[in-house]
């Protein structure tokens, strides 16, 4: 204003794009394969940096705020499930509160047979009780179920997810595969609202990182001829794993018990060939191409893996589906997998 150079309507229009306010709210999207940490650097990041509930006390004002939640989407992709995951953690945190819980789950059951109310309703009280309670982040996790949901629940869930950016305003972090950004095309309105992407990287053998790991994998040998850190282990710890720290671990875990009940009491690399064999065939070939930077459906069978690993076979066999139907394999690769399948389903009581 003080600068006569600066014309008064450019002043009125910067004045404008200070004052107003986004149109919806930020979002981030964390994405990376199965097993390499996403939800759990989530967790250990807000747990160790905010209380999940504040108890507010001045004058005549006494309300408990919720700084954070987490939900999952569910396995089938139901916007009721979702909504209802969410006032189950809403109740869950409340109830640690000097108000308590406020059985919003209970009310949102019209019958004991468990049906559900009108879903726009229960979006309402869901939108309701998350701005009654202040909620300050909403971490949405396992984003890539969408990817196997019927077609009429994964755009109802969507439209919702646009519906809480629009009208709640509530910041929100979502997390899933990478193949999960493939539930909105670089021109679909959702695009913005899935969120600023970030891609959390498996480990690589030239990081301090890994460094770090194998350190602390070769300082935990309870057997009774631990080897030295060496490079042809560490070569093969980092060939079949590729990196992605879940994997990484559960394989040193395997050879260790696979040592002990071998009576050989030592890791060797028959002893981890065997143990990756035996547990994660579906790894193979996902690895194999990974490494190669290969990327798309291949961690559909990743994710498969962690989804048979967790005891549920049916979402398991429906990334199975949705990677073999998608799948552009020729050649000898296409028996390797279906090896991999067999070996799996094999063990599998479907």
């Amino acid at each position: 204003i003080a600068d006569p150079l600066v014309d008064i309507e450019d002043t009125e229009l910067n004045q404008q794009d200070t004052i107003l306010p986004n149109t919806t709210a930020d979002a981030i999207f964390i994405s990376g394969f199965s097993g390499n940490g996403k939800s759990t650097m989530s967790e250990r990041i807000l747990f160790k940096c905010f209380p999940q509930i504040l108890e507010h006390h001045f004058g005549d004002f006494n309300e408990p705020q919720i700084t954070y939640i987490k939900v999952d989407v569910p396995h089938d992709g139901s916007r009721g499930g979702f909504l209802e995951n969410i006032l189950i953690e809403l109740d869950r945190v409340l109830s640690k509160s000097s108000i308590g819980s406020q059985e919003y789950a209970k009310h949102i059951k019209k019958n004991t047979r468990g049906n559900y109310q009108d879903l726009g309703k229960i979006e309402g009280t869901a939108i309701q009780a998350l701005n009654r309670h202040y909620v300050g982040v909403l971490v949405i996790d396992e984003l890539q179920n969408l990817l196997i949901a019927r077609k009429d629940y994964r755009t109802a869930m969507l439209q919702l997810l646009d519906t809480f950016s629009n009208k709640l305003f509530v910041p929100t972090l979502k997390i899933g595969t990478p193949d999960s950004r493939e539930l909105v095309s670089t021109k679909s309105r959702h695009l913005r609202r899935l969120g600023e992407p970030f891609f959390l990287s498996p480990l690589t053998v030239d990081k301090p990182t890994w460094e770090r790991t194998m350190k602390a994998l070769f300082a935990f040998q309870p057997i009774e001829k631990p080897i030295e850190r060496n490079t042809r282990i560490e070569d093969l710890l980092a060939q079949l794993s590729a990196g992605v720290p879940d994997y990484l671990i559960k394989l040193w875990k395997g050879a260790i018990i696979e040592a002990i009940r071998s009576g050989k009491e030592q890791i060797t690399q028959p002893i981890l060939n065997k143990v990756f064999k035996q547990q994660f065939p579906l790894l193979r070939t996902a690895i194999n191409n990974i490494k190669k930077g290969k990327s798309g459906g291949y961690s559909d069978l990743i994710t498969a893996q962690q989804y048979f690993d967790s005891g549920n076979e049916k979402n398991a066999l429906k990334f199975l589906d949705k990677f073999a139907k998608a799948t552009q394999l020729k050649g000898v690769v296409v028996q390797d997998v279906i090896d991999d399948m067999d070996s799996t389903l094999s063990n599998v009581a479907v």
